[in-house]
């Protein structure tokens, strides 16, 4: 599941990821814990340390917010596809009117 999800995040920022994870992960806890999986490729025994908790524990919990996570990552690629789309045509429909202009 972690492999998935890393491979779908390459083509954006960190930053991108973050305000993501910010926006679709309610508990502060939570957050910090996938963000540091998945942003920082820190091992779940390494996060548990650090929050003081069981690597049980610590794996439970960044799997439940994995889950969240990826289900607003599906719904929220397809927009971002569109959108790129979208600024790719304008950019193109510019290119072929500067274009023009030199032709006259």
């Amino acid at each position: 599941m972690i492999k998935e999800i890393k491979a779908k995040m390459k083509d954006r920022p960190r930053e991108y990821w973050e305000s993501v994870i910010d926006r679709w992960i309610f508990s502060e806890v939570d957050r910090k814990m996938l963000k540091r999986k998945l942003l920082d490729d820190i091992t779940f025994f390494e996060i548990a340390e650090e929050f003081d908790i069981s690597e049980t524990k610590c794996t439970r919990r960044i799997y439940n917010a994995l889950e969240q996570f990826e289900a607003h990552m599906d719904s929220m690629i397809e927009p971002i596809l569109q959108a790129e789309i979208a600024e790719l045509k304008k950019e193109m429909f510019d290119i072929r009117n500067i274009i023009s202009f030199f032709r006259k």
